[in-house]
């Protein structure tokens, strides 16, 4: 069995049309009461293609540790899900 994992952020960057959009989702309590902080650092452009990446995060650890070569070592373990509003 393997340790569970902290992952107190994560970070979905997007490229595409000259373009860099972020989105970020950090709760660094943890499993504590608070909810996430959600950042998103632009607008998509429609009929635009994104080439996307995600980075997972424990920063409870202090540097924070980055463990998304472990996250992708157990793919079968982690999902990943990215939903679009349009407006």
């Amino acid at each position: 069995m393997n340790e569970e994992e902290v992952i107190t952020t994560v970070i979905a960057q997007f490229v595409g049309g000259g373009q860099t959009i972020t989105l970020t989702s950090r709760d660094t309590d943890g499993d504590g009461p608070n909810a996430p902080t959600i950042t998103v650092s632009g607008n998509f452009a429609t009929a635009t293609t994104y080439t996307g990446s995600v980075q997972f995060l424990n920063e409870l650890e202090n540097p924070a540790e980055d463990i998304s070569v472990e996250v992708a070592e157990e793919d079968l373990e982690h999902q990943v899900f990215i939903k679009f509003l349009t407006v």
